[in-house]
């Protein structure tokens, strides 16, 4: 698929040398310039200079650094913008502390699904990589115009369920949505379950998107649906598919939870085995053991329960 986006948006290929790949960000141009996101922790200032220069310009160039959420893989490349000039730093309220305090954020966000015996080990290295903590120097509020001039006016818009406070930007007028990760779709190929931290709030997210007039719908990471490919972008009637796959992936995962009683006894894998075999074969997802990254599956299977136990 043709994943070029609109003559004023960029697609930004950041290296993130721990896995040896790339992370997408996206830079949009106006009077001013923002990057939506600004990649993975970064161990030179090179890389997101390297990375901008294709296009012209330089971290000391970014007005605004607009976070669609707080994940490391999105909020790495903060430090080294904010000491080349005069970027501002936005992100939602709700995830403020990826930012502001990584200790925290550990806790809340990164230690469900992982080994208890290695998570103080796992916690430290966590805190190294993301080091150092930085103020937000303004919150996105949902509703909230973001005016770039020249046309390029981006409606803020809170979608949670991913995390608290994921966000999308909408160029209303070109029908465009920079989602970040706010709709993970199935995921990828690898047969983990997308991270959704609240899936209440995330189907209230999805319910969200089908009513509005979306030509082009872009994210972070290639995302796949049930017959769909993974891919950057979606565009028109696919769009509609692909929000259907997730609402029905999301609804899925809500039986399963509900319906899993009592896990007394059982490990994390065995408990997330439960839930994911009740899931339909199509849908591509794997057992715990025979996936490479199986903290996202697990992350997700954590949070759903523990939804399902507070509203008991």
């Amino acid at each position: 698929m043709d994943d070029r986006i609109h003559p004023q948006i960029h697609t930004v290929s950041i290296f993130w040398e721990q896995i040896q790949s790339t992370i997408e960000a996206y830079l949009v141009k106006g009077k001013m310039n923002a990057l939506i996101d600004s990649g993975p922790p970064q161990t030179s200032p090179d890389v997101i200079s390297q990375a901008l220069a294709e296009f012209g310009v330089t971290p000391a160039e970014i007005d605004l650094v607009l976070h669609t959420h707080g994940h490391v893989d999105h909020v790495g490349g903060d430090e080294p913008l904010k000491a080349a000039g005069r970027a501002k730093l936005l992100i939602h309220r709700e995830d403020a502390l990826f930012l502001e305090d990584h200790s925290r954020c550990f806790d809340l966000f990164y230690a469900a699904g992982r080994d208890k015996k290695t998570l103080e080990q796992e916690k430290t290295m966590f805190l190294k990589q993301v080091e150092p903590e930085l103020p937000v120097d303004k919150y996105l509020e949902d509703g909230e115009i973001v005016d770039l001039g020249a046309g390029v006016e981006l409606r803020i818009l809170h979608l949670p369920g991913h995390t608290p406070g994921s966000v999308g930007f909408y160029w209303e007028k070109e029908g465009i949505l920079l989602a970040g990760d706010s709709i993970p779709g199935l995921n990828n190929q690898g047969g983990s379950l997308p991270i959704i931290h609240d899936f209440v709030a995330y189907q209230k997210s999805i319910e969200r998107l089908q009513g509005i007039d979306l030509r082009t719908l872009v994210f972070c990471h290639p995302y796949r649906g049930i017959n769909l490919p993974p891919s950057r972008v979606r565009r028109d009637k696919e769009i509609d598919e692909y929000l259907a796959d997730s609402m029905d992936l999301a609804r899925r995962l809500g039986e399963a939870f509900r319906q899993a009683g009592d896990q007394t006894g059982k490990s994390p894998a065995e408990i997330a085995d439960g839930v994911i075999t009740r899931l339909p074969a199509e849908m591509g997802f794997k057992r715990i053991a025979e996936i490479p990254t199986p903290h996202f599956s697990l992350g997700t299977v954590f949070w759903g329960l523990a939804r399902v136990k507070r509203q008991s």
